[in-house]
């Protein structure tokens, strides 16, 4: 370059994502939890244009992340997410509201543009597993901050999604409620895969929301003599507390032949703790009762004298015809001495133990017991009975 020309530079600004969250209202959400089962935690991070998932370590969790919304547009993108499994697959999936500028020449669209929300449910490798269109209405549409939340809200075993948002425009003020949609998967519920996000960390400061209403447990019994009876204590543990609902209709099933089974109580409200119940097993004996050896003689003495008496009342009342009294006071004896004969016999019996058909078989039985709470879905234990 020569003394007096001017000199060109071309300046490159390289940003560290594309495009950039410039937007002063970019919004950052975090979520936690173990999305392959290996035992770590990986960290889902939500900015906007850009979904990611990292390992412990601060490295991307494969190369399938991050993953940017399509068209990139500052203020619009990912939104807050949750883990957990909505598919049904056994694995968690990320669960967010993709927001996307959208246009639209309708007349109905007065500002011919609007904020078009997707509820997504995203894999570990960045797929698409499935996804919901989230609509507004009565003249309103959404805004901005979409917050999906994971859980079986009517009780009726099945996954669900409630997604709650901001709505404005049209005919809304400023003192229209937001929205909130609730959406069934069709997936079986599985508590134990939600892992829960930070702030909504659940009150009893586990990782893992272990059960939808109530938990039972029990403690194990010695092995019994066929006879003798088993001794369980069934422990209610409430996933919330207070758990201010009756937690009852306890039932057996499982239970072997001539095996029967009783609670100490019809039902146990747990409130701010733990709630027991006891359950006792009873089993019957595989052989009969003892016979006495006295009862035969008893039975032949108390015939013998019946008879020895109907036979002196007989001759008293006899017809005072002698042939006709002997022949009747004979036949008589013969019928005393044969009923005497016939008493002192039957029913003597063996007096050694006798084998009882319906007594229970020795083994290992697994009995399950299950009871109901506010929600009026069964929760189940296995409890193990050992009969000698």
């Amino acid at each position: 370059m020569n003394a007096g020309s001017p000199a060109t530079f071309t300046i490159t600004v390289t940003p560290n994502e594309i495009p950039y969250n410039s937007a002063v209202k970019s919004e950052s959400y975090l979520a936690v939890g173990d999305l392959n089962h290996d035992g770590h935690k990986e960290i889902v991070f939500s900015h906007e244009s850009f979904l990611y998932v990292f390992n412990a370590d601060g490295t991307n969790f494969s190369n399938a992340w991050p993953i940017q919304s399509t068209p990139p547009s500052p203020s619009f993108g990912y939104n807050g997410a949750v883990i957990g499994d909505v598919d049904g697959d056994g694995f968690p999936e990320i669960v967010t509201v993709l927001n996307t500028e959208s246009f639209n020449s309708d007349p109905y669209f007065a500002l011919g543009e609007y904020s078009n929300q997707t509820l997504l449910a995203i894999r570990r490798d960045g797929t698409i597993s499935k996804s919901w269109q989230l609509n507004a209405g009565s003249g309103c549409w959404l805004q901005f901050f979409p917050t999906p939340a994971i859980g079986d809200f009517n009780q009726d075993g099945i996954t669900d999604i409630a997604v709650v948002s901001s709505i404005g425009g049209g005919a809304c003020s400023a003192s229209t409620p937001g929205v909130v949609t609730v959406i069934s998967t069709g997936a079986t519920f599985n508590p134990s895969l939600n892992d829960w996000p930070l702030v909504r960390h659940d009150p009893r400061g586990t990782s893992v929301l272990l059960c939808s209403d109530f938990c039972l447990s029990s403690s194990s019994a010695q092995p019994v003599n066929a006879g003798s009876p088993a001794t369980f204590t069934i422990t209610v543990t409430p996933n919330e507390i207070p758990y201010n609902s009756a937690v009852k209709n306890f039932t057996c099933s499982g239970l072997p032949t001539g095996v029967s089974c009783n609670f100490s109580s019809a039902s146990v409200t747990p409130g701010l703790s733990t709630a027991t119940n006891t359950l006792t097993i009873s089993t019957m004996s595989r052989t009969l009762a003892m016979a006495r050896p006295a009862a035969a003689s008893q039975r032949f003495l108390f015939a013998t004298s019946l008879g020895a008496g109907l036979f002196g009342a007989l001759t008293v009342f006899a017809v005072p015809c002698k042939r006709k009294g002997k022949l009747s006071g004979l036949l008589v004896s013969l019928l005393l001495l044969c009923s005497t004969l016939v008493i002192g016999c039957t029913g003597g019996g063996s007096s050694g133990p006798q084998p009882n058909p319906n007594g229970t078989p020795a083994g290992t039985y697994s009995v399950i017991v299950s009871a109901t709470g506010g929600s009026n879905i069964a929760k189940t234990v296995k409890v193990t009975l050992t009969v000698n």
